[in-house]
């Protein structure tokens, strides 16, 4: 782990803020980063990761059209954050965060390489969309860049002013979006 990764992952952990992460497969190196640095336990509540269509499926109550949309994260970050209401009694600086993504993977993919993290507070939401370029990276790097944006989303939502670079290609860039409901 960089310093600079390191010292931001200190940061979140020295802050008041607890998390719930839903994390659909991509990005999940995000849950590694919080749990190699000491003090995880103040940060994070619980961690899963939905990564099958079942398992997500069952998280939700429902199949959703598309797996990787604004809308399924949005969902999720709200699911995350009713849950870690639920595990403290609903204390204040709780926040539910997501991400549900379409990485490289070792079969043809028809669609773009995205991703979508949302995060979900006791007073403000916030949706992103990262397109990658398809081709460009293999899924390792693809999957560092995406953990790299939730580590910047758990900053922010925890109020702190540092962020990760993503190392971003020309042409691509992090758009904040809203669900089409």
């Amino acid at each position: 782990m960089d310093s600079a990764l390191e010292g931001l992952v200190r940061q979140i952990h020295a802050s008041p803020v607890r998390c719930v992460l839903y994390l659909t497969g991509g990005g999940s190196r995000a849950l590694s980063y919080l749990l190699c640095e000491p003090g995880a336990s103040r940060t994070l509540l619980e961690a899963a990761v939905p990564y099958s269509e079942e398992s997500l499926a069952a998280l939700l109550g429902r199949q959703p059209k598309r797996a990787v949309s604004a809308e399924v994260a949005a969902e999720l970050a709200r699911r995350a954050l009713a849950r870690a209401r639920d595990l403290t009694q609903a204390a204040p600086a709780v926040i539910g965060l997501s991400c549900t993504a379409a990485l490289a993977t070792d079969r043809p993919r028809r669609g773009a390489h995205k991703c979508f993290v949302a995060t979900g507070g006791h007073e403000t939401g916030q949706i992103r969309e990262l397109g990658l370029t398809k081709g460009a990276r293999t899924r390792a790097e693809e999957e560092e860049v995406v953990a790299r944006l939730i580590l910047n989303a758990l900053a922010e939502a925890c109020g702190l002013g540092g962020r990760l670079d993503l190392g971003l290609l020309p042409g691509e860039q992090v758009r904040d979006v809203t669900p089409d409901a």
